[in-house]
């Protein structure tokens, strides 16, 4: 198998485990966009609305996503404002 026979989406990233097994995780920066989005969409959403439940749990997927990034070693990613 080579680097060519493999696909990844483009907010997904190279991770090689502690035994060695080739996977992926999410860009670290690609959470945090999804997270700044969720944040937004809950703000924008009717209070007490299924549209605030789904902005928390876009926000919840995106925090483990940055979470599995983070402990595959891939560094917090550094945002300007």
């Amino acid at each position: 198998m080579t680097v060519d026979n493999l696909q990844l989406d483009h907010w997904e990233i190279w991770a090689v485990d502690e035994n060695g097994i080739l996977g992926f995780v999410i860009d670290p920066a690609e959470s945090l966009r999804e997270m700044s989005a969720a944040i937004d969409e809950y703000m924008g959403a009717e209070h007490d609305s299924m549209g605030e439940l789904e902005a928390l749990r876009k926000f919840r997927d995106a925090t483990y996503d940055l979470q599995g990034a983070l402990e595959a070693g891939f560094p917090y990613p550094i945002t300007k404002a």
